[in-house]
C-alpha cells in the first residue's frame, strides 16, 4: 500500500497550522487509497515532554493508518542559487514518502543549492519548498504547483499571497522569490534577489528547447 507524508511544524510545544495537514491527509487518503473515514491528528499525534520550545519537524508517516510520528529538530536550508531542470512527466500531486523522482532531478543541480522544476514550460516548485515570487508591489505562487502545500495555502486563504501562471520568460519581472513551506513563517522564508543579468541570459536561451538545465543565480 502507497505510503504517504505530512511535515508538520512543532515549536513552543504547538503543532502549527494543523488544520492543513488534516485536511491535505484526509484527501489524499480518499482520492488514493479510497479511505472515507477521518484521522483526526489532533488524536494521533503526541508531543513529548522532552520537546524544547525550539523547531522540530513532526515527521507523520501514514497510508490507512498513522504509521509512525518522529520528531527531528529542523536546520533551516541556505539557499543562494537554484538551477532550471525540465521534466514535462513528473508527478508529485500527492505528498508520497517515495521521492525517487525529486532526487533524480535534484542531483542535476550541480553547483547550485536547489532546483526550479519546470513542467510543461511553467515554474512549479523547488525540490522541496513551494515558489513564491515578488514582482514589487506583490507576491505570486505558480498556480500549477507539484504539490500544493499547508503553507502555500494558508497564505493564499490569508490573502498574502496569489497565484498565477509564470513562465520562464515571466522571471524577468520579478525582484525577488522566496522558498515556503511548512515549516517556516512567511517572515522567515529567506527572501533571495534575482539577478536579473541571468535572467536576461535565460530569456537568450528560450529558443534552445532541448537545453535540459539553465542556471538562475540568486543573490542572498
Amino acid at each position: 500500500m502507497s505510503r504517504f507524508i505530512e511535515s508538520v511544524r512543532c515549536e513552543k510545544g504547538r503543532l502549527h497550522n494543523l488544520f492543513y495537514h488534516q485536511e491535505r491527509l484526509n484527501n489524499t487518503r480518499k482520492l488514493m487509497l479510497g479511505i472515507s473515514d477521518i484521522l483526526d491528528l489532533k488524536c494521533c499525534v503526541t508531543i513529548p515532554a522532552c520537546i524544547s520550545d525550539e523547531k522540530f519537524k513532526c515527521r507523520i508517516v501514514y497510508s490507512d493508518t498513522i504509521l509512525s510520528v518522529q520528531f527531528l529538530k529542523y536546520e533551516m536550508q541556505k539557499i543562494h542559487s537554484l538551477k532550471l531542470v525540465f521534466q514535462d512527466d513528473i508527478d508529485y500531486t500527492f505528498k508520497c514518502e517515495n521521492r525517487s523522482a525529486l532526487d533524480a532531478l535534484t542531483a542535476k543541480k550541480g553547483n547550485a543549492d536547489d532546483i526550479i522544476i519546470v513542467k510543461n514550460g511553467l515554474i512549479t516548485d523547488s525540490s522541496y519548498a513551494n515558489l513564491v515570487f515578488f514582482d514589487g508591489s506583490n507576491w505570486y505562487t505558480p498556480s500549477e504547483p507539484l504539490l500544493k502545500g499547508t503553507m502555500r495555502h494558508y497564505l493564499i486563504d490569508s490573502k498574502i499571497i496569489s497565484t498565477a501562471q509564470i513562465k520562464i520568460g515571466d522571471i524577468k519581472n520579478f525582484q525577488s522569490v522566496r522558498l515556503i513551506n511548512a515549516m517556516m513563517d512567511f517572515h522567515e522564508c529567506p527572501q533571495i534577489d534575482i539577478d536579473f543579468q541571468s535572467v536576461r541570459l535565460i530569456n537568450a536561451m528560450m529558443d534552445f528547447h532541448e537545453c535540459p538545465q539553465i542556471d538562475i543565480e540568486l543573490i542572498s
